[in-house]
């Protein structure tokens, strides 16, 4: 049989449409266009309608019509069906009695007509039989027919069918009485069957009214028949009123929202009354209440699902991931059972759109922080900070651009934007600079009246990008306060320590390498065996910070005794090229703390300055107390003996260098390592080398940092330091960049002033020069009592302090921003401490914020534009926390395009009836099976892997085991004695 399609045309029985059979499946041609109605088609030729079917049934021709036609004599005229049910009613006197009683007494039948049938005396209208072309003959009146005799059927030969013998012929079937039967046992049947359509009619009209009212109540509102018992209810109401408290149930509870219907359907003018009576129910409280409780129950469910994909966007975004990673995830929520809708799961048609609206809102969020009219400032805007820093990224140079504003007391910093640098001059970066500030929201008057601090690099100040951007926006000098990164400082003091002959970096990382493949496996191995920490050695490099070379130095120290059981390096051993290593290892751990603290964007500058102030005091006492080592060393007898046998170990306990004590430099050994013995003139020459070194660093930290230190910021580490707020360091614990700077040293204006308030005055006039409404109001002696009722009221909060606990400026500052009771009546003054405070020092958070435009994923294929809008929702990240999130992306969902209909097709879309499980896009990603003859259950044995219990488990296991032992030989003895 022949599998080809089918090339039969057919044409829909509802439309004009025409095709083949395949054809209309292929489309689906009756679900897209005829939703809910049968497979059908319309009547081809050669075939019968319904209508057709009840019509009179055409006769066939007898055997004497067949011999007439034979001959070429006309064809009898057929006489109707009723007509001949009519003569027989009249004919027939009363019924029952014989047949041949029933049967009229008449003449011979008319010449020309068959011999079974009876023709009127006047014609009467009758059909044509078929193919003739006899005309219809006038009706006349009725004259009483004639029955002919029963004549015998004429004997026909016998001959042998191939097929069968056929069933007798009754004599009488041509006869009037077998007629008559006959035609009565069609009209019996055409009764049945018209009695039949009646009920199906019947039913169908009541079938199609029960529909029609069900339409009419679905369109006045949330109503629902229940065919079954016949009641009308409002599915709001059944739902929803459950959750009215009781006591605020009217009467009849039970009741509201149920009508009753009796045991039909009710008649239309019954109908009309239900049908106002349901428009009724729609204004009672309980379904308006009912409502809002079911509205709010969707709206969440609604929110619910839209933060579950909302959520993943920003989770994949922020962590910087391909858009694929988004995919996946959904598909991993959906199979854990999450519900989050069935459409608008795709990365690149959602994911692109939702990115824009976030940073839409995000951008806006930020400039309403940097706009907000704080109360503790006495409704004024929070001064301004701004940092930038140049990254290459993908070939392009981008200017990455920072934002510094207080915020509750705590200085925040925000990644504005990264556009890419065409112009790499003075005047171009300051152009780019501006228009960024701009273009991101920050009107020019608004910097012009509130931006106090720019923060570089040392290429921005060789570039008098300063000037250039103060005569930009028209702002004062003192105004617009330009600070070269202390970080950076340092690092280049750092450097110039290691110039000339003390680089002790020539000394020590030569000896100090990263090691890679086989070397680092066999560092790795020996530690193991050792039992010691193992530590993965580092690469020094000269564009670092100071935390990472103390971070070489550190595990270097960590990996001691696995390098010299390696014995790669015997120099390590030699006490003269130790005592350089554990001074330069002291000295950077002090420089890396002083450089985090610069890194901190909540410090403030005059904690960053005393803590370069902190450091060079340090050096100082750490260089006088190896001078007195070295003073000693010389001091021995034969300054060519074979080890310094002679000295004390008190002379080695120099406080500010913790791992030139630990060395045991007499007994030789460190760590458990026997060290090399070394003579006193060589170990002096060693202490001398690290003085020098140390004394060169105390001189380019004065250069490089302290030198140009401005009086203002000077007389804020007298004012607004925690001694100066708190106490002397003597009665409470301080950080070391809290403490009040030694008056040896400051600038002279201020070495005659000893009262903090004195020094508050001076930091008055300072901002006043640049804020003169300040001084009309309050003016600066109020400024000072300000500043001393703030300070008594900052004793007063915080003191007394438990014993040994340190305290916290930060915490603080933030009190003293938010809690009115502090900052009531002293806000005048708290914005002149906060416009010094924004003049920060901290430029190298813009490169960490750099460091996250190379932190999304290269199979994003991303512009540079797209590369700063995912850097900006990166770095000004809210977390994860859904009381963080959900706020924020309930709010870029609204920004969404008015296209973007929701996670959740409607059910009137022609994607509604989509045959999906979960979605289009997530459907797809669980279809992927690379490998699936490896799923699926599999029966064999598993053995449980060693070693996952804890120590308690694995001893209570053992002492168990222990038992079941002991009872094993207790029964084993028991059996033995029973025996």
């Amino acid at each position: 049989m022949s599998s080809a399609p089918s090339k039969e045309t057919l044409e829909c029985y509802y439309c004009d449409y025409k095709g083949r059979k395949d054809n209309f499946r292929l489309y689906d041609h009756f679900n897209k266009h005829h939703p809910g109605m049968p497979e059908r088609y319309k009547t081809e030729k050669g075939q019968r309608s319904l209508k057709d079917m009840f019509k009179p049934l055409p006769r066939k021709r007898t055997c004497s019509e067949r011999e007439s036609e034979s001959k070429g004599e006309p064809p009898g005229r057929l006489i109707p069906v009723t007509y001949l049910l009519f003569l027989k009613g009249l004919n027939s006197p009363a019924r029952g009695g014989s047949r041949g009683s029933q049967e009229p007494e008449s003449g011979p039948a008319t010449p020309g007509a068959p011999a079974h049938s009876r023709a009127p005396a006047s014609p009467a209208p009758c059909r044509p039989a078929r193919g003739s072309d006899a005309p219809f003959l006038p009706r006349g009146p009725a004259s009483p027919p004639q029955v002919l005799p029963k004549l015998a059927a004429p004997a026909r030969p016998k001959t042998a069918s191939p097929i069968g013998q056929k069933a007798p012929v009754p004599a009488n079937v041509f006869s009037t009485t077998g007629l008559a039967s006959l035609l009565m046992a069609q009209s019996q049947k055409i009764d049945r069957l018209t009695a039949k359509l009646d009920e199906h009619l019947s039913r169908d009209a009541s079938h199609r009214r029960e529909i029609d009212f069900c339409r009419r109540i679905g369109a006045i509102g949330p109503f629902k028949l229940d065919e079954v018992s016949l009641k009308i209810r409002c599915t709001v109401c059944d739902l929803h009123k459950w959750s009215i408290p009781r006591n605020e149930r009217p009467a009849s509870f039970d009741r509201i929202g149920i009508f009753l219907l009796g045991t039909e359907i009710p008649p239309p003018e019954r109908q009309r009354d239900i049908l106002s009576s349901l428009k009724k129910h729609l204004d009672v409280a309980t379904h308006i209440r009912s409502v809002a409780i079911a509205d709010s129950g969707v709206a969440s469910t609604r929110r619910n699902e839209a933060l579950a994909v909302a959520r993943t966007a920003y989770f994949s975004v922020c962590e910087g991931q391909s858009h694929r990673s988004f995919e996946r995830p959904l598909a991993l929520q959906a199979e854990n059972g999450v519900i989050f809708g069935d459409k608008n799961h795709s990365r690149t048609h959602f994911l692109p759109t939702f990115i824009r609206a976030m940073v839409a809102e995000m951008k806006a969020r930020m400039v309403a922080v940097f706009m907000d009219r704080q109360p503790c400032f006495g409704g004024r805007s929070s001064p301004i900070a701004a940092s930038c820093d140049k990254v290459t990224v993908q070939r392009r140079t981008l200017q990455a651009t920072c934002g510094m504003v207080l915020v509750r007391g705590k200085i925040v910093a925000y990644l504005l934007s990264a556009p890419v640098v065409t112009d790499k001059t003075g005047e171009g970066l300051t152009e780019l600079l501006v228009d960024t500030l701009v273009c991101f929201g920050l009107d020019e008057e608004q910097l012009r009246s509130n931006l106090v601090a720019l923060a570089t690099d040392g290429e921005y100040h060789g570039l008098r990008v300063w000037s250039r951007l103060r005569e930009a926006l028209a702002c004062d000098a003192d105004q617009l306060y330009h600070s070269w990164c202390v970080a950076h400082r340092i690092e280049l003091a750092i450097n110039d320590s290691h110039k000339g002959t003390t680089d002790v970096r020539s000394v020590l990382h030569p000896a100090m390498p990263s090691r890679h493949g086989n070397a680092y496996e066999d560092l790795r191995d020996e530690a193991s065996k050792l039992g010691v920490r193992f530590a993965a050695p580092l690469a020094f490099s000269a564009t670092r910070w100071a935390s990472s070379e103390a971070r070489v130095y550190r595990n270097f120290v960590q990996n001691f005794r696995a390098i010299c059981s390696v014995d790669n390096f015997p120099q390590v051993k030699k006490l003269d090229w130790l005592v350089k290593f554990a001074v330069c290892y002291d000295v950077m751990n002090i420089i890396a703390g002083v450089s985090c603290t610069a890194q901190a964007v909540n410090r403030r500058p005059w904690q960053v300055i005393t803590a370069v102030h902190a450091l060079r005091d340090t050096l100082i006492i750490a260089c006088a107390e190896v001078e007195t080592l070295r003073d000693v060393v010389s001091e021995l007898a034969d300054p060519r003996a074979a080890h310094i046998e002679g000295l004390e170990p008190r002379y080695f306990s120099v406080d500010a260098l913790p791992t030139l004590r630990d060395i045991d430099f007499i007994g030789r050994s460190w760590q458990g390592v026997d060290l090399s013995p070394i003579s006193p003139w060589i170990f002096e020459l060693s202490l001398q080398f690290c003085i020098d070194w140390m004394k060169q660093l105390i001189s380019a930290l004065k250069r490089r940092i302290l030198q140009d230190t401005p009086k203002w910021l000077e007389a804020c580490c007298q004012c607004l330091s925690g001694e100066a707020l708190l106490g002397s360091r003597d009665e409470i614990c301080l950080h070391r960049d809290d403490y009040l700077l030694d008056s040896y040293g400051l600038h002279e204006d201020l070495t005659a002033l000893r009262s903090p308030i004195d020094f508050f005055g001076v930091v008055a006039e300072f901002v006043i020069g640049f804020k003169p409404e300040l001084q009309e109001q309050p003016g600066i002696e109020a400024l000072k009592l300000q500043y001393a009722e703030l300070r008594d009221r900052i004793r007063a909060n915080c003191l007394p302090l438990p014993p040994g606990e340190m305290v916290d400026m930060g915490a603080i500052w933030a009190d003293i921003h938010t809690q009115s009771r502090l900052y009531g009546g002293c806000e005048d003054c708290i914005f002149v401490i906060a416009c010094v405070a924004l003049k920060t020092h901290c430029e190298s958070v813009v490169e960490a914020q750099c460091s996250t435009l190379n932190g999304c994923d290269a199979r994003r294929h991303l512009g540079h534009a797209g590369l700063a809008d995912e850097s900006l929702l990166m770095w000004n990240s809210l977390g994860l926390s859904a009381s963080n999130v959900d706020h924020f992306l309930v709010a870029s969902l609204d920004r969404m395009p008015e296209s973007f209909t929701g996670f959740r097709r409607k059910k009137s879309s022609k994607f509604a009836k989509k045959h999906v499980v979960h979605s289009t896009v997530i459907d797809r990603t669980l279809a992927i099976q690379p490998h699936p003859e490896l799923s699926g259950p599999r029966d064999f044995h598993r053995p449980r892997l060693p070693g996952f219990r804890n120590a308690a488990e694995a001893g209570a296991a053992s002492v168990d085991e222990s038992e079941g032992v002991d009872k094993i030989s207790k029964n084993s003895d028991s059996d033995l004695s029973s025996d």
